[in-house]
């Protein structure tokens, strides 16, 4: 029986290994953290088809043995739209690549990569320079309603923001 397997799942590749300190140390320092996550639930790693290559030749070097590599199926390179529950947000940082993203944490796992473009238009804040002094919240904008809300609204407010 193969101690390390490599099977195409979600668009990558699925590694199935025994656990050697040193293999996942130099696992986690050759593949950026974007193109790789950890699946609990099947206890492996899915990794980019970009690092198949590299992941095989960690395999070998570590674990004795080069696994086999199968071919991937074609994707269908529709556009997917998906509804999750982004649970956890980190802060932005740079990354591999000089690109500023921040991670996600949904649906059991780190598998959100938001761009920070992407979350200045979200937030409403593509507008704001990186540089640009902060100016306090007004109370309004603290209870997430519009400045002309009705006393129930600014009611409403104050109670998700005592839930939260």
């Amino acid at each position: 029986m193969a101690r390390c397997t490599l099977t195409p799942q979600d668009g990558g590749y699925a590694l199935r290994s025994p656990y050697d300190s040193m293999f996942v140390a130099e696992f986690k320092a050759a593949v950026p953290g974007g193109a790789r996550r950890w699946d609990a639930n099947s206890k492996v790693w899915i990794i980019d088809a970009r690092h198949v290559d590299q992941v095989a030749d960690l395999c070998e070097t570590f674990l004795g043995e080069r696994p086999y590599i199968p071919a991937l199926a074609p994707v269908n390179a529709a556009p997917q739209l998906r509804v999750i529950r982004l649970e956890y947000l980190g802060q932005c940082k740079p990354r591999d690549g000089g690109a500023i993203t921040a991670m996600g944490y949904a649906d059991g796992a780190w598998s959100v990569i938001a761009p920070e473009p992407v979350l200045r238009r979200w937030f409403g804040a593509e507008q704001i320079a990186p540089n640009a002094p902060v100016t306090p919240p007004t109370y309004y904008a603290v209870l997430g309603v519009p400045p002309d809300a009705t006393p129930d609204a600014i009611k409403a407010g104050y109670r998700r923001m005592a839930r939260q």
